[in-house]
């Protein structure tokens, strides 16, 4: 019986601190795909990280107490896209996570601030969706205040623990009590040493720094940046630069009193590209920003410059429409000027075409008329060379008959021709005998 009252008693113990915990969030950075929103999500994500004792309802505990530094590099690389933060929120060790907190930013058209933050339950799901949007010139402790007092709604819905209960009466064994410390007022800031007055954040100072650098109080903003240069890395170099373009201002000075114009320019542009980096930073601390659209008031005119502007209007009205009038006359002698000379070249096309045609049928005429004066010669190239041959086998064949004539081959066939030719050589003789007796008988 003994044995069975002290297990009920160990049983009760076990289950007394199980009572008392409540539910463990992990909170998640701010998602962001551009780089301006992403600088302004990495300033909430300090702020909520200096602040996780504000979040009441559950217990927070921050991403960089749960997860590797290789999965942290993982998890930044994820930027906007929660999923991926979800998938790395399945590598975390411990067991006792009961809510997960992501959240995403971006800007919208008008650049005010959207922000979208979600609950999930341990086997994710979805149990709230939270959507905040704020202005532009917001900072970033109010953007964070804003989000945690939306997580602490949310988790007084769905955690277990709907208040922070008070645990004096289960002090531990050295006698301190575990109550959750009441919040400071808002007039009496106090930083993680409970009880000890917190000086003024760096950003906030590094923001009066930036306004008046914007009013163009130069010893002012290096004051507020002389202030902040002991804890913050940024505001060292804002104060570098600022000296640095005090230096370049000092030096263009001197060379535009002294007409080196040309050597003063390249000083103005360094000095420009340094205020232009100081610009650029405060862009990041949304103390700066770019207006794609002039805003300007107009008042009501009076009926004095109602008149003015009138007669201003019909004056440029006549010269509008004289212009007008002179650019439409202009236009036409161009376009009259244009075709004329379309229609010349046009011509000129046409009587070069009617000159090719006519040359091409001369060279066709003179072609056909050349080629029959070659017919024509070859006809009586091919004629005397007929003769010729025929001359030429007559002779051949006289020859032949020659040759045989004295070889006696054809000697009957050649008797008429020997009697013919012995009378006229006898007829021959007797003209000689009687042509000489005729010169003697004058010799004597």
């Amino acid at each position: 019986m003994k044995k069975q009252f002290f297990a009920f008693l160990f049983f009760c113990f076990c289950l007394i601190p199980i009572s008392l915990l409540g539910d463990n969030v992990a909170v998640f950075p701010i998602g962001a795909s551009q780089r301006s929103e992403w600088t302004l999500a990495k300033d909430v994500d300090r702020v909520i990280d200096r602040d996780l004792h504000k979040i009441t309802n559950a217990t927070a505990v921050s991403f960089r107490d749960l997860l590797s530094t290789a999965n942290r590099k993982v998890l930044s690389s994820c930027r906007a896209d929660l999923t991926c933060q979800r998938d790395v929120s399945t590598k975390i060790g411990r067991q006792d996570i009961d809510f997960f907190l992501f959240s995403r930013m971006r800007f919208a058209k008008n650049r005010d601030v959207i922000l979208q933050t979600y609950l999930f339950d341990r086997r994710y799901n979805r149990l709230e969706t939270v959507t905040l949007e704020m202005d532009y010139n917001i900072f970033a402790d109010e953007i964070a205040e804003k989000l945690i007092a939306s997580w602490n709604r949310v988790l007084l819905k769905h955690a277990a623990r709907t208040a922070a209960p008070s645990r004096d009466i289960f002090d531990d064994d050295f006698g301190r009590s575990e109550r959750r410390r009441p919040e400071p007022p808002a007039d009496r800031r106090r930083d993680d040493s409970y009880g000890r007055p917190a000086a003024r954040s760096s950003e906030a100072i590094i923001v009066e720094g930036f306004k008046a650098y914007a009013d163009g109080d130069i010893k002012r903003a290096k004051s507020h940046f002389e202030k902040a240069a002991s804890r913050d890395v940024v505001a060292k170099k804002l104060l570098n630069a600022i000296d640095e373009i005090e230096k370049y201002m000092a030096r263009a000075n001197e060379s535009v009193k002294a007409k080196r114009h040309e050597e003063a320019i390249p000083i103005i542009a360094r000095a420009e590209s340094l205020d232009n980096s100081i610009k650029d930073i405060g862009m990041k601390y949304r103390v700066y920003s770019q207006d794609s659209v002039e805003r300007i008031t107009y008042l009501e005119p009076t009926p004095k410059e109602i008149q003015i502007v009138d007669q201003i209007h019909k004056k440029y009205a006549n010269k509008t429409q004289n212009a007008r009038r002179e650019r439409v006359s202009g236009i036409a002698a161009v376009d009259k000027w244009v075709n004329q000379r379309i229609r010349e070249r046009e011509d000129k096309l046409k009587q070069f075409d009617i000159d090719s045609k006519n040359a091409a049928d001369q060279e066709k005429k003179e072609f056909a008329e050349l080629r029959e004066s070659i017919k024509t010669l070859k006809y009586e190239w091919d004629k005397e060379d007929s003769e010729i041959e025929q001359k030429v086998v007559a002779l051949e064949n006289k020859l032949t008959l020659l040759e045989q004539r004295e070889k006696g081959v054809v000697k009957v066939s050649t008797e008429k021709e020997e009697k013919a030719r012995k009378m006229e050589l006898a007829a021959v003789n007797k003209k000689y005998k009687a042509f000489d007796f005729r010169c003697r008988w004058r010799a004597y």
